[in-house]
């Protein structure tokens, strides 16, 4: 880690000098250094330093918008998208639960609003995600989308999203994924069509639901709902 660091201290002076070249100026303030490494006791190096200031090291860094923590779990990436979908979800409150709009507007504002922000460059990342992170957004997008359904906790998962018309989270990333990575191959530039190779994409996981999952003791309920929403 030592030898890492010494060699990004001479990868910055360097970067200085050309900065400084073309009158250019850095922000210490606003550098960020991070350490990726699967080790989970390690003693960070010295500091970098910038412009004779010291750039402590971070557990997570942000980088157009991805959060990125020192094993490259994303964890972080989506409990950080977690909480900014549940904040942005108490906001339209008032709308997720206005009877004037239907349902079809509701679902269309939360995919504008809330989805959007929790899959923001999901190509990218949504290959790297562990199964514990994408419960933590499955978690979020069911909240939400029991508020715009006036739904209690005692429905399955499988009827949020049946009810909802919306595709569980991790199934939408998957099909957006899918979509980019084939349009990768027609591209101009060479660098852009190797992301297919390097970047891991996503894989459907294997979710079967039980024989009569459907079937709750609140069907009534259920069939009320369902009713509205028609």
């Amino acid at each position: 880690m030592r030898l890492a660091a010494a060699y990004l201290q001479r990868a910055t002076c360097q970067h200085l000098e050309w900065y400084s070249k073309w009158r250019l100026g850095v922000n210490a303030k606003k550098t960020q250094t991070i350490l990726f490494t699967m080790k989970t006791t390690a003693d960070d190096p010295d500091p970098i330093i910038v412009d004779t200031e010291e750039v402590p090291w971070s557990n997570t860094a942000i980088y157009l918008g991805v959060t990125l923590d020192r094993r490259l779990s994303l964890k972080q990436h989506a409990k950080a998208n977690a909480s900014k979908a549940r904040t942005r979800g108490r906001l339209i409150h008032p709308l997720l639960r206005s009877p004037l709009l239907k349902l079809r507007t509701k679902t269309q504002l939360y995919q504008m609003t809330i989805l959007s922000m929790l899959l923001y460059a999901s190509p990218a990342w949504s290959g790297f995600l562990t199964r514990n992170s994408w419960d933590i957004l499955g978690k979020t997008e069911r909240t939400i989308l029991r508020t715009i359904l006036a739904l209690g906790w005692t429905f399955r998962n499988e009827t949020t999203y049946l009810l909802s018309g919306i595709n569980p989270i991790d199934k939408t990333a998957i099909l957006r994924a899918k979509k980019f990575f084939a349009k990768l191959p027609s591209l101009q530039h060479e660098h852009l069509r190797s992301l297919a190779e390097d970047t891991p994409q996503p894989k459907m996981t294997n979710c079967i639901p039980r024989r009569g999952s459907f079937i709750t003791t609140t069907r009534k309920k259920e069939v009320e709902v369902s009713n509205q929403t028609e």
